[in-house]
This record gives C-alpha cells, structure tokens and sequence, in this order.
C-alpha cells in the first residue's frame, strides 16, 4: 500500500509572513486617504473682486512669480466673466480643470495675497463665509492657533483679541486663559487641538465661535495661516489609532488642563472677572527659581494683557 504524504499546509517562511504583512500595511496607508475636497479661497475671492467691486482681472499688476504662476488662468477667468458666465458655472468649470493653475492647492495663499492687495474686505468676507461652511471643522480656532505655533501672534495678544471679540468675561476668554497655560507648560499646540476635538475646551469648539476667531486672524493680516488650515481641512484622512505612549500623553494633558480649569475659577473671586486670564500667577509658588524668572516673564505680559481688557470691561460693561 501507498502511503499519501500529508498534505497539511506548511509555515509561512518568515519572509513571506514580513511581505503579507507589508501588503497590509500599505493597503491600510492607501486606504486612509479618502478624498480631497474643492478648496479655492483664492480663486473665489478673484471671483468676487470681479463680481462685487467690478475689478477688471487683466488689468491687474502680478509679481513676476505671480505671472509665470498663474496670470494665463486669471485672464481665462477675465474672458469667461466678461462674457457673462455665472459663479457656479465657474465652480463647475474649475472641478473640471479648466484653471488648473488656480486650482491648485498650493497656490490659494499667493491667489489670497494678490486679492487682498486689491481688496481687503473682500477676502475677509470669502475667508469668513468659508470658515462658517465649513465650521465644524473648527478653521477659525485653529487658525489662532497657528499663527501662535508659527510665532506669528503671542498667546498674550491672542487672549486679548479673543476678549475684544467675544467680551472680556466671556467663557472663550476664559478657556483661551487655559490654552495659554498649557501652552506654558510646555504642551503642544497639537495637543490643544486634541482636547478641543475631545470637546474639553466646549467653548472654543462651538460653530458660532469660528467666525469671530477667523475674523480676528484675517484682520491682522495673517490670510495665509487661515488657508494653509482651509487646505489641510478639505484633505479627509482616517486617523490611526493612537500608540501607548501617545494615550497615556494625552491623559497627563488633560490632567494639566484641570489644574488649569481650577485656577482660572479660582481667580474669578478677584474684583474683575477677566483677571481669570492671568491662569499662570498661582503655580508660581511651586516653581523652582529657574522657572519663576521665565514665568513671571510671561505673566507679566499676561498682566500687561488683562490691564487691558479691564478697560474694556469698563467701557462695555
């Protein structure tokens, strides 16, 4: 009799294990890319430029880098208004690549600086309307918050822009008061986003609060900070999960966010409410000498800030 060798499957080499395992891992990273969405803040502020202050697009002065990037696509978009073609055909035109050079992603913020040489209002209101279209996506918060990660705005002055716009006792105030205290204890910008979408910081997530913030960035003149947010924003991605480490992080930030949440309350047994902003005085005490001196730097500026809105205080209040 004939014996039949076992047919039982054999190991996987570890090679093969390794490349499975690659194919896997790359197919997940492919995946995770979902769609881009249409995102030309500039091209519709050229739009409007045209439309609204009867801007004539051919006649506009480009740098010379503006010109070999795009001063052809500007002047089809010239010739398609003039002859009476309507926004959302244009939109539709723009889908189908007709500008490709206006099109592009990367060239929005140099399409944003030329409109807003030649009009302002015009790109505040574009930058604004798109903010409150898109305002769950929170592009007026973490437009602040960039231009403070870029360096471009202190957290001091983003606390007083931030009372000028929604009052000087108000809970986004107070909630700005412990973002800038985090942010002096050394937590990550990206981080603060992190509590905002975990819904840590209600007031500063909310949809009506994103026009307010957006407006407060377009009017210091930072257009480009507030596209590089919208443009990053029509990029939907599925998030990995986070790793171990990243988690137990998060759960000592948030931690940090509690003891800031506590002495802001504390603070607002003071005369005025708004002093709740300087978050950082207490936790001088428990300082060591090194730190008291860069503390009491930065809380000096804080001080320097609340004097301030204490005057508005006064005058609205």
């Amino acid at each position: 009799m004939t014996v039949t060798p076992s047919t039982a499957p054999q190991p996987i080499s570890t090679q093969a294990q390794a490349s499975e395992e690659e194919t896997r891992v790359t197919h997940k990273a492919e995946v995770t890319q979902v769609h881009t969405e249409l995102c030309v803040p500039g091209f519709k502020s050229l739009i409007h430029l045209a439309t609204d202050n009867q801007i004539d697009l051919e006649t506009v002065e480009l740098k010379p880098v503006e010109k070999a990037s795009f001063a052809k696509d500007i002047a089809k978009l010239s010739f398609h208004l003039k002859k009476g073609v309507q926004v959302n055909e244009l939109m539709t035109m723009i889908k189908e690549n007709e500008f490709v050079s206006l099109k592009q992603p990367q060239n929005q913020a140099k399409l944003l600086e030329v409109a807003d040489r030649l009009g302002h209002a015009t790109v505040h209101k574009v930058l604004v309307q798109e903010a409150a279209d898109r305002c769950d996506d929170k592009i007026g918060l973490k437009s602040v918050i960039r231009t403070i990660q870029r360096g471009k705005e202190s957290m001091e002055q983003a606390i007083m822009d931030t009372a000028r716009e929604f009052g000087p006792s108000s809970e986004p105030v107070k909630e700005m008061a412990a973002v800038g205290y985090l942010l002096q204890e050394g937590v990550k910008c990206d981080e603060v986003l992190t509590l905002v979408e975990s819904g840590l910081l209600p007031n500063l997530k909310t949809p009506q609060a994103q026009v307010p913030f957006t407006s407060m960035v377009v009017d210091k003149g930072h257009i480009g900070s507030i596209c590089e947010v919208l443009v990053e924003e029509c990029v939907k991605e599925v998030r990995r999960p986070k790793t171990k480490a990243e988690v137990a992080r998060m759960t000592e930030v948030k931690e940090m966010l509690k003891k800031a949440k506590a002495e802001t309350v504390d603070v607002k047994k003071l005369p005025k409410v708004d002093k709740a902003t300087i978050s950082s005085v207490e936790s001088l005490e428990s300082a060591t000498e090194t730190q008291v001196e860069v503390k009491a730097k930065k809380t000096r500026k804080i001080r320097k800030a609340i004097e301030t809105t204490e005057g508005w205080h006064r005058e609205f209040g």
